[in-house]
């Protein structure tokens, strides 16, 4: 059970939180499982106070009220500007995403980003994660198991492992994302292109988003595994013949699940109040 937790800039950091998790070596060691909303009461409606007018005279205008000025939206923030070409881009990728996040940036892997980048959202949508040209590189916990030797046993604190991925994701902003993507599609749709895949980037992302949203948590207080070789498999024949996407959900956790797809739901939504130019 080799994981590997994935991304992708802009929209692509959508998916992010999957690809390094898939590499990480396992470890075998048995360990015991150890096991904010405040309600803001709504400011009181200030009562409008008009000034009282008396004997003014009957040629006397009578003064005009200032008309109240609606509050504009702050302007949206300057985003990093693309590459002039898709080679030689890391250096500006790097700068996006340090935009983007902080936390993000001390994860990537140092080069070949926006291809890296495009060659996850492609293997994603066929629910393939990629073994080669990780667009991140990042150190979790070994593997950890319950259980006996004869019936091992998925460890719930594994969960915990992707848990600072999931929250880096979670915190990007949908917004800026998008406009991320819109204004960097022209270098994704040339990446694209180099695989030989028809049709848009852009095309192919929404089905990388579609398929994480399709998986099912796994809610299952008990996960059994067995070790054929040297890493673990399902014990379930069913859930190992799943997807390498679907798997890898599951080894996250069902709430780390939901959280990354409730937010790639966000994501979704605005790409589709996004123009396309």
């Amino acid at each position: 059970m080799k994981p590997v937790i994935f991304g992708t800039i802009m929209t692509l950091l959508a998916c992010l939180g999957l690809a390094w998790l898939w590499q990480t070596n396992q470890s075998s060691q048995a360990v015991v499982t150890a096991p904010e909303t405040t309600a803001v009461a709504p400011a009181p409606t200030q009562r409008e106070v008009h000034q009282v007018i008396r004997d003014l005279p009957p040629t006397a205008a009578l003064p005009q009220e200032p008309a109240t000025k609606q509050p504009q939206p702050p302007a949206p923030p300057a985003l990093v500007s693309a590459p002039p070409a898709l080679d030689g881009s890391d250096e500006q990728t790097q700068k996006a995403v340090r935009d983007l996040s902080d936390t993000l940036l001390q994860w990537l892997t140092p080069s070949e980003q926006l291809r890296k980048w495009v060659i996850l959202v492609d293997n994603l949508a066929m629910g393939k994660v990629p073994v080669k040209s990780r667009p991140f590189n990042v150190s979790i916990p070994a593997f950890k198991v319950t259980g006996s030797e004869q019936q091992p046993v998925l460890a719930q604190e594994n969960f915990a492992r992707t848990t600072p991925m999931v929250n880096a994701f979670v915190k990007l902003e949908p917004t800026v994302l998008v406009r991320y993507f819109r204004a960097w599609s022209p270098l994704l749709n040339e990446a694209y292109a180099e695989l030989g895949q028809p049709g848009e980037f852009s095309d192919r992302l929404i089905e990388a988003i579609d398929r994480v949203l399709e998986v099912q948590p796994l809610n299952d207080s008990i996960i059994n595994l067995k070790q054929p070789a040297v890493y673990y498999t399902f014990a379930d024949p069913e859930r190992e013949q799943a997807s390498d996407l679907e798997k890898l959900l599951w080894r996250m956790g069902p709430q780390n699940t939901v959280r990354i797809q409730s937010h790639l739901r966000e994501i979704k939504l605005a790409l589709a109040r996004s123009p396309n130019n």
